[in-house]
């Protein structure tokens, strides 16, 4: 059984790596200039780009987790052992997830305080 999960995560994830940024980035690209151009703003905005791919691809793996655990539950058929491994893994994916979107919470001000003059929530990074 574990080695039959291990070869449906191998490969899906390479799948969704390849995928999300597509979706993620479609009109503009993950780097925000070519050749000379490039300063310390394009610098920063790169940072927030792969800052936010990253997000991106933290809600579609938490997405396919919930939906795994969901799927552990449904299936269980009263085995507390299941059930209680489903539980489990409702509980870490929503840890982490909470731990990850604080995380980006604190850089996303700090990088905002360090460009712009002005904060504001949600906003983007102008120079």
């Amino acid at each position: 059984m574990v080695r039959k999960k291990r070869m449906i995560l191998s490969k899906l994830v390479p799948i969704l790596i390849w995928v999300v940024p597509v979706g993620l980035s479609a009109q503009e690209g993950i780097v925000p200039c070519t050749g000379t151009d490039c300063d310390f703003c394009s610098l920063i905005q790169l940072a927030d780009n792969i800052i936010d791919y990253l997000i991106g691809l933290l809600a579609v793996l938490a997405a396919i987790m919930f939906a795994w655990a969901g799927f552990l539950m449904i299936t269980a058929a009263g085995d507390t052992g299941k059930i209680s491994r489903a539980k489990e893994i409702f509980t870490n994916v929503m840890i982490g997830v909470i731990i990850t979107l604080a995380a980006w919470l604190i850089v996303d001000t700090v990088m905002k305080l360090l460009v712009n003059e002005e904060f504001g929530f949600w906003n983007k990074i102008t120079c």
